[in-house]
């Protein structure tokens, strides 16, 4: 049985928001750790474009082995994990240190490939929403498109000054954590509302300890000094 349309919308919206906002955080780390604020972003946003486009483009192989749900569900998995742990390691691979120009350029494009990955597999998310909703896919996309909007308007004006980036990339990664208990029904109805409750107490824990989160996001890039 198809889901209801509406939670299929909101999810194009939450997602949406979700991987636009990890490349935004990844830009904001690298123009950090790197410098040059305007170059960094160009980057980040072309190298995010073109792998949805890709990722958009190898859904059918991936979904001729594997049961859209599930591959859905494997995604996003994948998308929590690397949102959340990835500013982390990016910022203690680029860790400020006297080392060959020959090791940094090879840190920086690892660190490129880290974020060409996230957009690669967020553009199976689209595909996965067709999949299990037939129907309505502008609507699907005009509900992305509006997530991708409002996630550029509030992480540099709400997200960023009052959260920081550590903060911020765990709060988002929450968000993914949600679509995953929504993409397992067949878990029982204790389960959801213990995971929904630890997910909630996630939430308020990262809010009272963002100062502490974004100091050990910025003691990993500074560990040499």
């Amino acid at each position: 049985m198809k889901p209801n349309a509406r939670p299929i919308f909101l999810f194009s919206f939450l997602l949406a928001f979700c991987s636009l906002f990890y490349e935004l955080v990844f830009a904001q780390l690298l123009s950090v750790c790197i410098g040059g604020t305007k170059i960094q972003y160009l980057i980040t946003i072309s190298l995010f474009t073109s792998a949805l486009g890709l990722g958009s483009l190898c859904f059918n192989y991936f979904r001729e082995k594997i049961e859209t749900k599930n591959l859905f569900f494997r995604i996003e998995v994948l998308l929590t994990l690397m949102g959340s742990v990835g500013p982390f390691f990016i910022a203690w691979l680029l860790e400020a240190k006297d080392e060959a120009a020959f090791i940094t350029s090879l840190k920086v494009s690892f660190s490129y490939f880290f974020i060409f990955v996230i957009g690669f597999l967020s553009g199976f998310e689209l595909p996965c929403l067709f999949g299990l909703l037939d129907e309505s896919h502008g609507k699907i996309m005009a509900w992305d498109y509006l997530g991708m909007l409002i996630a550029s308007i509030l992480f540099p004006f709400l997200f960023l000054p009052y959260l920081g980036t550590a903060a911020s990339t765990l709060f988002v990664a929450n968000i993914n954590v949600i679509a995953l208990i929504w993409l397992r029904p067949e878990m029982g109805r204790s389960t959801r509302i213990v995971s929904y409750a630890v997910n909630f107490v996630a939430f308020i824990c990262i809010m009272y300890f963002r100062a502490d989160l974004n100091h050990i996001l910025t003691k990993l890039y500074l560990e040499s000094n």
